[in-house]
């Protein structure tokens, strides 16, 4: 489960004293106040978006926008951000936002546009960030960085048709890393398979173990 099914499933779990193993996000509200039923195995979004921050400022640049996902999933990079530049006496610079399952992402190339920055953290789902990365790309800007949906826009189609090339997209489900213990038992089980290696089924197989 995403953000905002696992938002909306807090509550019945939580009653029910069933355990939630592995959710599908890196949200704050799957780790605080903590929960004993959740086991969450993935980062979560404020670690995610304090690395880029860290990255970008160590290179630097401090003025950031951030473009978002409008629900719970984009809400938390937007504080995720937020709260790492701020840690570095820095603000947001402009925000753009997405709605949920579209990629009508006109106004937040506008809106964005309207001030001078240097990266852009881009939280919401690959096929929205395509259509922007996109659209920033003929307004004659090129996003600088992508965030948590990163896996995804590397290896999507939609992604390659919307011109990601020279975009910084950074993953944190590292399936190809063998160097990790649990990846390389991942990898060879997969590959016995005839698999396909990928953040959904390494994730999948942690949460499984």
């Amino acid at each position: 489960m995403g953000t905002p099914t696992s938002q909306a499933s807090l509550p019945i779990f939580t009653e029910a004293k069933v355990p939630f193993v592995g959710p599908f996000t890196g949200a704050e509200l799957l780790r605080t106040p903590v929960n004993p039923l959740i086991f969450n195995v993935r980062a979560s979004y404020y670690d995610e978006t304090e690395a880029i921050v860290q990255h970008l400022t160590a290179m630097s640049v401090n003025k950031i926008a951030v473009f978002y996902q409008n629900d719970a999933y984009g809400m938390a990079g937007l504080t995720g951000v937020d709260r790492a530049l701020k840690k570095r006496g820095l603000e947001i610079l402009a925000k753009g936002t997405v709605e949920r399952n579209t990629v009508e992402v006109k106004k937040a190339v506008d809106e964005i546009n309207k001030r001078t920055r240097r990266a852009i953290v881009m939280i919401s789902a690959y096929k929205s960030c395509a259509a922007f990365i996109k659209s920033m790309k003929q307004a004659g800007s090129n996003p600088r960085s992508g965030t948590c949906p990163s896996w995804a826009a590397r290896r999507s189609p939609r992604a390659r048709q919307g011109g990601s090339r020279g975009a910084d997209l950074r993953r944190f489900v590292p399936f190809r890393d063998g160097s990790i213990p649990v990846v390389k038992e991942y990898q060879k089980l997969i590959a016995e398979d005839k698999g396909e290696p990928g953040f959904g089924t390494l994730e999948g197989y942690i949460a499984r173990r």
